[in-house]
């Protein structure tokens, strides 16, 4: 269920920029509610709540890369405990994060693996997230998400308030 203030959901902001050399952000997946142009270089992306996305960061110096960030985030609702990710207001709930090269690349080949097996990434469950964030976290092996578990996944979702 959708809170409306004033006639309107409480949308998630995500703001996207680059600036050649020196830092980016990056939308890898998601269905925004609304998408406004700012310039070339900067877009701002309104998410309902419980829409889920993914957002990738980084920074560069002249010898290449030096910070990489990803993030699988959800919109929340108002009144909800939040956390605060920089770029995205007033705040999401984490599914995943990954910081560094090594993370970042396995959270994002995860991405493709989903999408090769035919799953969107925005309708994947967000338990099958937070696995994969403890996963790589922990250098583990992710297990596959299955078409029973995207079912089961549905189902639940269907009978949720």
């Amino acid at each position: 269920m959708t809170l409306v203030l004033l006639g309107k959901p409480r949308l998630t902001l995500v703001q996207v920029s680059t600036k050649k050399g020196a830092y980016g952000q990056a939308l890898r997946f998601g269905r925004p509610y609304q998408v406004k142009t700012l310039g070339p270089t900067r877009t701002e992306y309104r998410f309902l709540p419980t829409s889920v996305f993914g957002y990738l960061r980084w920074q560069e110096r002249s010898f290449g890369r030096t910070d990489r960030q990803y993030f699988i985030l959800q919109a929340a609702s108002a009144g909800e405990p939040i956390v605060r990710v920089r770029g995205v207001y007033p705040g999401v709930f984490l599914l995943l994060e990954a910081r560094g090269a090594l993370r970042v690349k396995r959270a994002l080949n995860l991405i493709d693996a989903l999408e090769a097996a035919g799953f969107a990434p925005e309708t994947v469950s967000p338990d099958y997230y937070r696995h994969c964030h403890n996963r790589i976290k922990m250098r583990e092996e992710i297990h596959a998400y299955t078409h029973a578990q995207h079912q089961a996944w549905l189902q639940k979702k269907r009978f949720q308030p």
